[in-house]
């Protein structure tokens, strides 16, 4: 990894990434809303812990987040205890389709595991690109220590879950351009 990003990464406020990622950590077979509220999470986290210097740049082609020097960064919950070659989806579209999408990778990828409260960053030259038949497109990754830029709390617990509170807030997050999670303080 570059080192000037993993030292950017590591200016980041994290304090509220523990709440927020246990918010979401608990739930099994979630609705494709859900989902999205998971994925849209380390988005969030992100941007809000780098103080916008990564800013959501949403329906772009291959990445979530922007640097200002252009850098584009994907951020994507995944599970660092799989025994197996850890893997994301990276677009989810079936390769085998007519006119299947062209797939775009960031520069950089962010990758949260939210049970073992981790944040790593790996380049996209660690990621390789696999068009699974009657699949999506995966994302398959070799991590090391060195590519982590945070470590939590696993045992801290948010008083409630996304999933109970989402309805109250989504006017607030979703329909007020609030596109941060730091405006309310039900989040905290």
């Amino acid at each position: 990894m570059n080192l000037d990003v993993k030292k950017l990464f590591k200016t980041f406020d994290y304090s509220r990434a523990d709440v927020w990622m246990s918010r979401h950590s608990d739930f099994k077979n979630e609705s494709s809303e859900d989902n999205f509220d998971n994925g849209r999470a380390l988005e969030e986290i992100i941007q809000w812990a780098s103080h916008h210097l990564l800013s959501r740049d949403p329906g772009k082609n291959g990445y979530d987040l922007l640097a200002i020097d252009n850098t584009t960064f994907e951020c994507k919950k995944v599970d660092l205890s799989s025994k197996d070659d850890p893997k994301f989806v990276i677009k989810n579209a079936y390769p085998d389709a007519k006119k299947p999408p062209i797939v775009v990778l960031a520069d950089y990828y962010v990758l949260g595991d939210y049970k073992q409260r981790k944040i790593l960053v790996i380049p996209k030259s660690k990621v390789k690109s696999v068009a699974t038949p009657g699949g999506d497109y995966m994302g398959y990754f070799k991590w090391s220590h060195h590519d982590i830029v945070w470590v939590g709390d696993p045992s801290i617990r948010a008083e409630r879950s996304w999933a109970s509170m989402k309805n109250e807030i989504r006017d607030l997050l979703y329909h007020n351009a609030h596109d941060t999670i730091e405006p309310t303080n039900l989040l905290l």
